[in-house]
C-alpha cells in the first residue's frame, strides 16, 4: 500500500478522485495481492505447508475468487467513474506498451524463474527464491540505466536482512504458540466449543469464524491470523464437514479481509496516510470496494467448484455465472450500469449477482432472469439519451453552417 500507494493515489486524485476513494482503492487492490496467482501472500506458502499439497495446488484453488474479486474492483471503479463523469488521461500521456515492455519487460523473467522452479519442478520456496534472485540480478545488468553498482547490491542485501529480521520475532512466536496448541490440545477444545456454540448450523459456524478473523485482524497480521485460526478453528470446520481447503482458504480470506475493515483496518490506514485522507471514509470505502471478498468465501465452502475442484462442467458454469454475477454486484453496489440505477434495479442486480455467483444452473437462471429487467431499463435509457445527444449535436451543427442573416435596423 505505501509503496504504490505513493504513486497510484496522487495520480488518482489527479484524475478527479476522491481522496478517501483513492486511498481506499489502493488499499483494496494491494490487500487482494494476498490472494491473487501466482505469487501470494506468505500465508499462502505455509498453507501448502499445512495442507501438506504442493503450492501449485493452493494457487489454482485461488484463481477464480481472486479473479472475482478484481472483476468486482474494476468494475465498481469504473462505474463510479462514469457516475461522477470522470475522464481519462489523455492519450499522449499514456507510453507505448510496446515501448514499455522494452525498457522494463526483461524484468519479467526472474517471475518466470520463480514460477518454473516453485510450480512446474516442486521447488521449495526458499530454493525457488534464491534462483528467481540471482535471475533478477543478471537481467539487471542488461540495460545500463537499470544497472546496480556493487555499492547498490550491498544496500539490497542490507535491506533484505533487516526485512528478515523483522519477520523473525513473528516466526519465532507462531512457533511457540503452535507447540503450545499442539501440546494442550487447546485447539481441539476451541473448535469444540465453537461447534457447541454453531449448535450444529454450519452457516453459524463459518459466521462465528469471519467475526474471529476479523476481531482478531485488528491487531495482526494476515499470516499471524491465519496460523492462529488454523490450529484453533479450522479442525473444527473440517469436523463439521467442509473440505480441508475450503476451510483453510475461508480462514485465510477473513484474516486479509481484516486489513480493510473497520474500525482498525490495517491497509486503510496506510492508504489514508499517503493520501491525505479521512481514515473512517477510507476505511469504509475500502471495505465496500472489497465486497466480494467477504462473500465468495461462504461460497466456494458449500461449493468446491469455485477452487477448481469437481467436474471441468461445474467449474466452466461457476467460472461464467460468476463473471456475470461480479459484474451485476458491482453495478447494484455503485448504483450505476448505464444509467443511474433505481432503488428496485439494485435490489435486482445484487439478488441476481448473489445467485449467479452461487454455482449451480438453476440458481443461475433465476440470478439471470432478476438482472435481466434492470438491464432492459438501463439500455432503454442509455440508447434515448444517445440519440438525445445526436440530435442535440446534428441541430448545433447545422445552425453553425448556415449564412447570417442581415442586420437588424
Amino acid at each position: 500500500v505505501v509503496v504504490d500507494g505513493s504513486i497510484t493515489i496522487p495520480m488518482m486524485k489527479k484524475c478527479g478522485y476522491k481522496p478517501e476513494v483513492a486511498a481506499a482503492v489502493e488499499a483494496s487492490a494491494s490487500n487482494g495481492g494476498q490472494i491473487m496467482p501466482p505469487v501470494m501472500g506468505t500465508a499462502a506458502f505455509l498453507m501448502a505447508d499445512m495442507l501438506g499439497i504442493p503450492y501449485w495446488g493452493v494457487v489454482t484453488a485461488a484463481f477464480l475468487p481472486a479473479i472475482f474479486y478484481y472483476i468486482a474492483l474494476y468494475f465498481m471503479l469504473d462505474f463510479e467513474a462514469a457516475k461522477t463523469g470522470l475522464k481519462g488521461l489523455p492519450r499522449v500521456q499514456i507510453p507505448p506498451i510496446w515501448r514499455t515492455l522494452k525498457e522494463g519487460g526483461q524484468f519479467l523473467l526472474p517471475l518466470a524463474v520463480l514460477l518454473y522452479f516453485i510450480g512446474i519442478l516442486g521447488w521449495s520456496a526458499q530454493k525457488s527464491g534464491l534462483f528467481a534472485l540471482l535471475a533478477l540480478v543478471a537481467v539487471s545488468y542488461i540495460r545500463k540505466e537499470t544497472r546496480p553498482s556493487f555499492r547498490q547490491l550491498l544496500g539490497a542485501l542490507e535491506s533484505g536482512a533487516h526485512n528478515t529480521a523483522q519477520l523473525g520475532p513473528a516466526a519465532g512466536a507462531i512457533g511457540i504458540l503452535m507447540s503450545a496448541v499442539t501440546l494442550t490440545g487447546l485447539g481441539v477444545t476451541l473448535a469444540s466449543g465453537l461447534l457447541t456454540a454453531a449448535g450444529g448450523s454450519m452457516i453459524l459456524l463459518l459466521i462465528l469464524t469471519a467475526v474471529a478473523a476479523l476481531i482478531m485482524g485488528m491487531a495482526a497480521s494476515t499470516l499471524l491470523v491465519y496460523v492462529i485460526l488454523a490450529m484453533f478453528v479450522v479442525p473444527g470446520l473440517v469436523k463439521a464437514g467442509v473440505m480441508p481447503l475450503a476451510a483453510h482458504m475461508f480462514v485465510f480470506y477473513f484474516g486479509m479481509m481484516s486489513m480493510v475493515t473497520p474500525p482498525v483496518g490495517l491497509a486503510a490506514y496506510a492508504a489514508a496516510a499517503v493520501g491525505g485522507a479521512d481514515y473512517w471514509k477510507t476505511g469504509w470505502h475500502a471495505a465496500r470496494l472489497s465486497i466480494v471478498g467477504f462473500i465468495v468465501p461462504f461460497l466456494f465452502v458449500y461449493h468446491p467448484a469455485l477452487l477448481f475442484r469437481g467436474p471441468w462442467q461445474e467449474i466452466a458454469l461457476a467460472a461464467i455465472s460468476g463473471t456475470i454475477g461480479t459484474f451485476a454486484l458491482a453495478a447494484a453496489i455503485v448504483g450505476y450500469l448505464f444509467a443511474d440505477a433505481r432503488w428496485w434495479e439494485r435490489i435486482l442486480l445484487g439478488g441476481g449477482a448473489l445467485l449467479l455467483m452461487t454455482p449451480g444452473w438453476e440458481t443461475d437462471l433465476i440470478g439471470l432472469a432478476m438482472i435481466a429487467l434492470p438491464l432492459l431499463f438501463q439500455t432503454r435509457v442509455f440508447l434515448a439519451r444517445r440519440a438525445k445527444d445526436k440530435k442535440t449535436l446534428s441541430t448545433a451543427s447545422a445552425g453553425a453552417s448556415e449564412p447570417p442573416g442581415e442586420p437588424l435596423p
